[in-house]
């Protein structure tokens, strides 16, 4: 804050937006005043405990902070945000994390130990295990063929008494009533193109 403060009227915008949002006290006050790069470096350092994002264009900055345990560059390019790769003591320091965490810890290695001495060890070594045969052939599995769907397909016109291929044409109807229950045609439309 006092930095920006010192900067130049300026940076009164940016002095103002800093003092609405929440403060953390770092530790370095009047007496012992440092930059604010340096105090910035000191706030992530021991594997940034805080977990603190810094944004800041100052490559030294940048550099000391890739240094850390846990510290990361996030940059920004016309592709969208990219993160820089790790330094080799953060690679090394994530790997030696999680050989730690899969390993079993003391109080798991004194369980197994009190489980191993109850269970017979001799008689499991005694034990033949099954023989698996690796020769057995592999089924390939193909889906059938199904039949069509019964909604969709059209139903067969009946063929004539009189067993020719082609019907004959419909006769016209008789009386009054059949000639009130003709079935409609319906009209097709033409599309304009």
């Amino acid at each position: 804050m006092h930095e920006i403060r010192n900067l130049g009227p300026e940076l009164e915008p940016a002095w103002r937006a800093c003092r609405r949002h929440a403060l953390h006290h770092c530790g370095h006050d009047d007496r012992n005043r440092v930059s604010a790069a340096d105090c910035l470096a000191a706030q992530v350092a021991n594997g940034n405990p805080n977990h603190f994002v810094i944004a800041t264009q100052d490559r030294q900055l940048q550099k000391r902070i890739m240094r850390e345990q846990g510290g990361a560059v996030i940059f920004s390019s016309s592709n969208g945000l990219g993160m820089e790769t790790p330094s080799a003591l953060q690679q090394g320091e994530a790997a030696f994390k999680e050989a730690k965490t899969s390993r079993p810890s003391k109080a798991e290695r004194e369980t197994l130990k009190k489980v191993a001495a109850h269970v017979d060890l001799e008689a499991d070594k005694k034990k033949k295990p099954p023989e698996i045969d690796f020769n057995i052939p592999v089924s390939t599995w193909k889906p059938k063929a199904k039949a069509p769907n019964p909604l969709a397909v059209r139903k067969k016109k009946k063929k004539d008494a009189s067993g020719g291929g082609a019907s004959a044409p419909a006769k016209a109807p008789e009386s009054a009533e059949a000639s009130a229950k003709r079935k409609r045609v319906r009209k097709s439309r033409v599309k304009a193109a």
